[in-house]
């Protein structure tokens, strides 16, 4: 690798230690054992903030992210704007008009009609194909303020009338409340930005639309819904967020939207009290996403109004920028393949907004280096700020500590790789049985990879929600679909205590050491532990050690892209901007060869990924691994390796390069790492005791 941008640069050794967890402490909120909010609570709420809430909203619009001032000087401001600015709100303004010009908004369809071999009728109930209706009215709504263009206007007004003509927002009856959600929002954000597209009759449409619908949210926050007191799940936070919006947008319009400002406080105060400090939330990099999407829409929606800061003092909201930019790949457009992670965008928006509250350079560089599309771009163009300086980041390696993922990296630059390695709970919301699973990633593009999201609930039997049982018989989610260790042929365990934790993590120079247990997460064996070694640009080394009672079949795992190949010890994967050598050390006889999946469903396209293994039988195993990226167009710096055994177990391996030698001994309860040049001259060093 000889492309390194931007290393920690320090005239002292960076370490960071993290050992002897004793249990797993995430702060997950899945496991808050609360009451669902009370409507009298959120009723009480509104009471002692209503007077000043509505001085602060006075009789002006708009009053959903703009003051009447702002908003009157935001035309001119966009006639002003260049640069990044100036790209956002021309983008769009050009969706507004390529919505303009193609077919009215859809009429409404049951869910029946939707059904089709990509999409159950249990997918369908949900009605999500609403959920871009409303989110281009907020496009349509600050393009049209922006340009004056009537066609804009009309498609606008279209969009409105006939999502309030609807007769279903989603599945009310299960309390499905996303595609109510984005109606909802995007209603109140055009009520509020244009009410001078709407007559007062058509004005009473909406009020009466929004009204019903909007109440089913509520009942939802009150106990009605799955997610009243699933304070981690996307679908709480998509709901009450517009929620919240329309209780401001519908102040001093609908009786019932003071309760819905003040439930909706109560709960996000809820929300970021019990998340994640390390900003992160159990459910896959995606529904994150989406999760904060809808978070920090609320937040930079209601600023004006309501007393939003005080959520930003948690760690939740301070770290969620590091969340995103350590779960991103070097691309900056990937996410990390744990759970149920899909391809959707990831619209800048979100690190916009909270790179301005924050004043964050980072948060602004990745807003920037992120890339827009029509699914963000209006909420992208209010969030910005040209005024937050954009700075790129410059830590390489990072642990989520509460989610307990660890990623490093060879640097931030286009030929740079990121490497990730899985720990923390088996069983949450959109997760995996991917215990010590690790992958590496070029680009955007996951060479050593993961299931991600499969279509399990395209089978339309409920059995991929089955959390208890049969989630596990489809491949996505199954411990056979990971780049780990599976034993017996069996999963890991699914039940609430199963986990796995980091024992250690350090970095230093340019090395960085990670050690994985994974006791509570097998059956049939008493200790399994997973370690790995990274020489910054040239390998990675994999330890695993499996202890048994009683003799076990283990199976190495790899998942690779499809086109992967296989020969011997060897493992070959060559992807768009580098790739990947995995080689087995030890045993010196395993034979990597293509592996069939054993369970019931196989749920992931079959050009996504294939999967190698070998395997061994017994009751104390050792397996050492190599891991050799290169990025495109360039070999990797090792030239030769060799390992041995001692007597006692230890194991030592020698990695040679050009001028450069390697050794790191492993065994006696210490592993110890050392680069020394051609002379034999010691250059650094790193000594790890083993857990």
């Amino acid at each position: 690798m000889t492309h390194r941008l931007l290393k920690v640069t320090s005239p002292l050794s960076l370490i960071f230690v993290l050992a002897n967890l004793c249990a797993y402490t995430s702060s997950q909120a899945a496991e808050v054992d609360l009451p669902p909010i009370t409507k009298a609570e959120a009723q009480a709420y509104a009471d002692e903030h209503i007077d000043e809430w509505k001085l602060l909203a006075g009789d002006e619009r708009p009053r959903l992210f703009y003051t009447p001032e702002e908003w009157k000087e935001l035309p001119q401001r966009y006639q002003e704007s260049e640069g990044r600015q100036r790209e956002l709100f021309d983008m769009t303004i050009e969706f507004a008009r390529d919505l303009a010009a193609k077919k009215p908004a859809p009429e409404y369809k049951p869910p029946e009609a939707y059904v089709s071999k990509k999409l159950a009728l249990m997918s369908a109930q949900a009605e999500l194909w609403q959920r871009p209706i409303g989110d281009r009215m907020s496009v349509l709504a600050l393009a049209y303020h922006l340009t004056g263009d009537e066609k804009i206007a009309e498609r606008l007004r279209d969009y409105v009338l006939t999502a309030c003509s609807y007769p279903n927002w989603g599945l009310r009856s299960k309390g499905m409340h996303l595609a109510s959600s984005h109606l909802a929002r995007g209603i109140a954000i055009a009520y509020d930005w244009v009410p001078e597209l709407f007559s007062e009759e058509e004005k009473e449409t909406i009020r009466k639309a929004i009204t019903y619908h909007v109440t089913d949210i509520e009942e939802g926050l009150y106990g009605k819904a799955f997610w009243a007191v699933s304070l981690s799940n996307n679908h709480n936070h998509v709901s009450v967020a517009a929620l919240g919006i329309c209780g401001v947008a519908f102040l001093n319009e609908i009786p019932q939207a003071p309760t819905w400002a003040g439930g909706t406080m109560l709960d996000m105060e809820r929300v970021v009290k019990y998340n994640n400090s390390d900003g992160s939330t159990p459910e896959s990099a995606s529904y994150w996403n989406y999760s904060f999407r809808s978070i920090t829409q609320f937040t930079g929606a209601t600023k004006n109004i309501l007393d939003v800061d005080k959520l930003f003092d948690s760690d939740f909201m301070r770290n969620a920028i590091n969340y995103r930019l350590y779960s991103g790949t070097p691309d900056f457009q990937g996410l990390l393949p744990w759970g149920a992670v899909g391809s959707w965008p990831q619209p800048p928006a979100v690190m916009y907004f909270l790179a301005d509250h924050y004043d964050n350079p980072n948060g602004q560089f990745l807003g920037d280096h992120t890339e827009v599309t029509a699914w963000g771009v209006g909420f992208s163009a209010v969030a910005y700020n040209p005024d937050i300086p954009s700075e790129p980041p410059t830590i390489l390696d990072y642990r989520l500590s509460d989610l307990d993922i660890i990623t490093s990296r060879s640097g931030w630059g286009p030929d740079d790789y990121v490497f990730s390695f899985k720990a923390g709970k088996n069983r949450r919301n959109h997760g995996h049985l991917d215990a010590g699973a690790i992958a590496l990633a070029y680009g955007g593009e996951w060479l050593l990879t993961a299931p991600r999201y499969g279509h399990g609930k395209t089978d339309n039997t409920g059995g991929y929600w089955d959390y208890n049982e049969r989630r596990w018989t489809y491949f996505s989610p199954s411990t056979e679909g990971e780049t780990t260790l599976l034993i017996n042929g069996k999963n890991q365990r699914f039940d609430e205590e199963a986990y796995s934790k980091t024992d250690t993590f350090i970095t230093q120079d340019e090395w960085c050491w990670m050690s994985v247990n994974m006791d509570e997460a097998y059956n049939d064996v008493k200790r399994i532990h997973r370690n790995v070694l990274h020489r910054r640009g040239d390998y990675l080394l994999v330890f695993d050690e499996v202890i048994a009672d009683e003799p076990v079949t283990i199976e190495w795992l790899a998942q690779v892209l499809a086109s992967g190949t296989a020969e011997g010890d060897r493992i070959q994967v060559d992807g768009e901007d580098g790739s990947l050598v995995v080689q087995a050390l030890i045993p010196r006889d395993a034979v990597f060869t293509h592996r069939e999946h054993t369970v019931a469903h196989y749920d992931v396209p079959e050009d996504r990924l294939k999967t190698f293994a070998y395997k061994v039988e017994g009751t104390e195993e050792h397996f050492v691994t190599v891991l050799l990226p290169n990025a495109k167009g360039e070999l990797n710096p090792v030239q030769s390796i060799q390992t041995t055994t001692a007597t006692d177990g230890t194991q030592t391996i020698i990695v040679q390069g050009n001028g450069w030698i390697d050794t790191i001994t492993y065994g006696n309860g210490t592993v110890h790492a050392q680069r020394a040049d051609a002379n034999g001259k010691t250059e650094d060093a790193l000594t790890v005791p083993l857990k």
